[in-house]
């Protein structure tokens, strides 16, 4: 309730503190002096107090909210701007703006984040909607690959840890069909644990021939031999070398939760060469980040790559594709020749080795 401060002046301040009080008035807060008197009084009662006989009115304040409303008059936008900027602030600070995905590696990060979508849990969703114990159960059904799942709230970000179940070693059958060879080999040992071996040492096989029929029980084995292998690689030795920065332009984005604005037009594809430098700055208290990318362009001039050092980057990778290609081997010599041509460096790598060439029938081509 309003109400309205008095200071009167008055010979006899005590006989006027008892007028106001035998005309009704609710007087509060009263104080008297010798020549005057202050109290507070309801707003509605104003009118009675300015007409008490024998008093005159020295100072009248308002006080309350309509006083306070009225004061601001035209500002009335001021409050409701506050307003609005404080439910903002209660919705930023009591949703999610974020999710990530953690641990997953068979599993696509994008089909658990769509999973939890469909559960009622996606960027906006308030934070009372996370029901841990219940999504743990209802992702686990959804995806029998994952073996543990937790959700864990940190600011106004999501973050799912996720594990996988770890498979089972693959258990080797008898295979039903003769085991052939994956390619070319003298044969070095033929070990049959099921069915018999046909080859023995020194035998040349070539892709697809027969290694190890089988029995009643199946071909099971291990079928070792001298293998070899013919790999080119080729890089050009004339290649581009940067010289100097030309200029230099920032692209700005703000990113608020999964959404991002650009203040910028896209302008990459103006630009020859250039290097970028990304770095993202997330604001404290909120869940929005500023990224920042740097394009530096600059000048390029042809460069004669040192024959020497291509061949060893070639030999590098020459090296690493045979790893990849042998199967339960080893490589008992290698040799490598370096040649010219037409402005590209061409290494050839000679490689013998010793390895399984035994190849097992897939049982899951059964259904063909």
């Amino acid at each position: 309730m309003d109400r309205v401060y008095f200071k009167l002046s008055s010979a006899q301040p005590e006989r006027t503190a008892n007028l106001l009080v035998r005309r009704g008035v609710p007087v509060s807060e009263l104080k008297i002096s010798d020549s005057s008197l202050s109290f507070w009084v309801p707003e509605a009662w104003r009118d009675r107090v300015r007409d008490t006989p024998g008093a005159a009115v020295e100072k009248e304040r308002e006080k309350g909210i309509i006083k306070t409303l009225r004061s601001t008059k035209w500002r009335f936008m001021l409050y409701f701007g506050l307003i609005s900027a404080l439910t903002a602030l209660v919705f930023i600070s009591t949703t999610i703006w974020s999710i990530e995905v953690h641990g997953a590696v068979s599993v696509p990060e994008e089909r658990i984040i769509a999973d939890l979508r469909e559960l009622g849990v996606h960027i906006f969703s308030p934070f009372w909607k996370i029901e841990n114990r219940r999504l743990q159960n209802e992702l686990l059904l959804r995806e029998p690959a994952l073996r543990w799942i937790t959700l864990n709230l940190k600011g106004t970000k999501l973050f799912v840890l996720v594990r996988e179940e770890i498979p089972a070693p693959e258990i080797v059958e008898p295979s039903p069909e003769p085991i052939r060879a994956r390619r070319f080999g003298i044969i070095t040992s033929a070990v049959a644990l099921e069915g018999n071996a046909i080859v023995k040492p020194g035998d040349t096989v070539l892709a697809g021939d027969e290694l190890i029929v089988p029995s009643e029980r199946g071909a099971e084995g291990k079928v070792m031999a001298r293998t070899f292998y013919e790999i080119s690689a080729e890089m050009p030795v004339l290649c581009k070398l940067k010289l100097r920065e030309r200029s230099e332009k920032t692209l700005t984005s703000l990113i608020i939760g999964e959404k991002r604005i650009n203040f910028y037009n896209s302008n990459r594809h103006r630009l020859a060469d250039y290097d970028t430098i990304e770095c993202t700055m997330p604001l404290p208290f909120l869940p929005l980040r500023i990224e920042r990318a740097t394009l530096r362009e600059y000048d390029t001039a042809d460069f004669e790559t040192d024959v020497d050092a291509a061949a060893g980057i070639l030999r590098s990778r020459l090296a690493s594709t045979l790893g990849r290609n042998l199967v339960e081997g080893s490589v008992v010599s290698e040799r490598f020749t370096v040649s010219q041509e037409g402005g590209l460096v061409r290494v050839t790598l000679y490689a013998e080795c010793r390895e399984n060439i035994g190849e097992y029938y897939d049982r899951r081509n059964d259904n063909r």
